[in-house]
């Protein structure tokens, strides 16, 4: 599918995908679904661009995901969704509302993104016994040169910049 321009409500919802989905530069109408979705490997979503209410609910990404410089319309839904180790959502931008609720977002680059009222909420954040003991095992996502706006973040987050927002702010920010 790359290159490909798909309309809108195109649906891939459910739908298996083995080794080598590639969706490069792809460009997607309103409504694009990938609700439930598998993909062995992959996929490449680079320079990909998504319409109003993209919905990637659930669905899970294989190991090696690229989502670099793909552009998300208003209402990007990742709630749920599942992403396996380097999964990279590099310089990507998402629209108002941005939805990563529940997602499992272990071993993530979030680079150079915007997120604007988009929520972060994730499973990942979850505590773990093991997390507990030794806080930066696995850290479920890093930030890295991001811009935030009203953006609902996780307040148990593992991730170094998570931690260092947690030093400074409330009654941390009162005793120093």
């Amino acid at each position: 599918f790359s290159y490909a321009s798909l309309g809108v409500g195109v649906s891939f919802k459910r739908a298996r995908f083995g080794q080598g989905a590639l969706f490069d530069h792809a460009c997607f109408g309103d409504g694009a679904n990938f609700a439930y979705s598998a993909f062995d490997q992959g996929p490449v979503f680079r320079r990909a661009l998504f319409g109003d209410d993209a919905v990637l609910e659930f669905a899970e990404f294989g190991e090696d995901a690229d989502f670099w410089f793909t552009t998300f319309g208003r209402r990007a839904a990742l709630r749920g969704s599942k992403y396996k180790a380097r999964t990279d959502f590099r310089c990507s931008v998402f629209g108002e509302g941005a939805d990563f609720q529940d997602a499992h977002l272990r071993a993530m680059r979030l680079i150079r993104i915007e997120f604007n009222n988009c929520r972060l909420r994730t499973a990942g954040a979850k505590g773990k016994l093991l997390d507990l003991v030794w806080p930066f095992y696995s850290p479920p996502f890093i930030l890295d040169d991001c811009a935030s706006r009203n953006a609902d973040l996780s307040y148990r987050s593992r991730d170094p910049w998570s931690v260092l927002r947690r030093s400074y702010t409330g009654v941390n920010m009162v005793f120093i």
